[in-house]
C-alpha cells in the first residue's frame, strides 16, 4: 500500500476501515441485518477521519458517505443502479470519434461498421462459410 510509510498507524487503520466499508456496501449480497451496523460504522469512520485531516477536506461529497447505507435500504443493491458500466461504454463510443466536428455521425458510422464485421464473423466465419447453422 502507498500509505504504509507516510501516515501514522491509526490513520492507516481509519483509511483501511473506510475501504472495507466501501467493499461491504458494493457486495452482490448484503444481509439486511448488517445495514444498521454499517450505518453506525460510517459515522464512526467519518469522526475518526476528522481527527487526522483538516476540516477543509470534508466537503459535501465526504458527507454523502453517511447516506449510502440509507439508500441501500430504500433502493436496494448499489450494483443494480451503478452508472459505472454505462460510463465505460460511453468512453468506448467516444473513442470511435474520427471527425470532431461531426462526432455523432462518426460514432454511428464506426459502430455500424463494427457491428457488420462482428455479424459477418459470427455467421460466416464461425459457421465455416455456411450462411445458416445445421444445429
Amino acid at each position: 500500500m502507498a500509505i504504509c510509510g507516510i501516515l501514522p498507524k491509526t490513520a492507516k487503520h481509519v483509511i483501511t476501515h473506510l475501504c472495507l466499508f466501501f467493499n461491504s456496501i458494493y457486495n452482490k449480497i448484503i444481509e439486511p441485518n448488517t445495514l444498521d451496523d454499517l450505518e453506525n460504522e460510517a459515522i464512526v469512520i467519518l469522526c475518526q477521519l476528522k481527527m487526522y485531516y483538516p476540516l477543509s477536506f470534508f466537503d459535501i461529497m465526504v458527507h454523502l458517505i453517511l447516506h449510502l447505507v440509507r439508500k441501500i435500504k430504500i433502493y436496494g443493491l448499489v450494483l443494480l443502479r451503478w452508472i459505472y458500466p454505462i460510463e465505460r461504454y460511453m468512453k468506448i463510443l467516444k473513442g470511435y470519434v474520427k471527425i470532431p466536428y461531426r462526432s455523432k455521425a462518426s460514432i454511428i458510422e464506426t459502430y455500424i461498421t463494427k457491428e457488420a464485421i462482428e455479424f459477418w464473423y459470427r455467421v460466416y466465419v464461425i459457421n465455416r462459410g455456411c450462411w445458416y447453422s445445421n444445429v
